[in-house]
């Protein structure tokens, strides 16, 4: 019989370091392109697993490919992929390429279980992009006015410079000073003093182009 239970309890134990870091293998790509990769991994090792041992554990595939769509790509995606892990684990255990096979409802609870890990490493996941696009919004956007920061401007403003300097193209820096703001500030108070600026950065949005970088410094 299946001892369900000790791998699972081990599969939570594992190196959380490890494992989300292996999440990166599906950076860069679109959303719909990480779902389809995740949905032909899931097919291949839930295919293979119907008909061989493999060398590693399954589950800790599954984790990763689930967790990968679900982290750059969409909660529902990762949870279709799971579904389908499951099916594929319940088909696997009811009907194993060696070994005895387990009964419908051993089968079911293996299945079963390996979906609720999967939906659950999911969620952590998808938590785990939320947190760490929050902070990044947090540390290079300007949370008055919605325009880079100093810091996120900088950073931005050297990518254009290495740009420009690989094609040989010239690069311009424009800087806004708006005259009498303090003025304003004192006067009126800086709930005046804050919509002129959040003012003055829309007017300023909408008559760039997409690709030019504009800050608040």
């Amino acid at each position: 019989m299946t001892d369900f239970r000790l791998r699972y309890r081990g599969h939570l134990r594992a190196e959380p370091e490890r494992i989300f870091g292996v999440l990166h293998s599906f950076a860069g790509l679109s959303s719909g392109a990480v779902a389809a990769l995740g949905a032909a991994l899931v097919l291949v090792v839930g295919l293979v697993e119907q008909t061989a041992d493999l060398p590693i554990p399954s589950d800790l595939i599954f984790v990763l490919i689930v967790g990968g769509v679900a982290f750059h790509g969409s909660s529902s995606a990762a949870g279709v992929l799971a579904i389908t892990a499951g099916a594929f684990r319940f088909a696997a255990t009811a009907d194993p390429p060696t070994g005895e096979p387990e009964t419908f409802a051993i089968a079911t609870i293996d299945g079963a279980a390996l979906l609720a890990l999967l939906l659950g490493f999911a969620f952590l996941a998808r938590a785990l992009h939320r947190a760490i696009s929050t902070l990044q919004q947090q540390a290079t956007f300007d949370p008055l006015t919605g325009v880079l920061n100093k810091r996120g401007f900088l950073q931005a403003a050297d990518r254009e410079r290495l740009r420009s300097l690989r094609n040989g193209q010239p690069m311009t820096i424009a800087y806004f000073d708006i005259d009498g703001l303090k003025e304003v500030n004192d006067e009126a108070g800086h709930h005046m003093g804050d919509a002129l600026l959040r003012t003055f950065t829309a007017v300023v949005s909408g008559s760039i182009r997409s690709y030019d970088v504009f800050g608040r410094v």
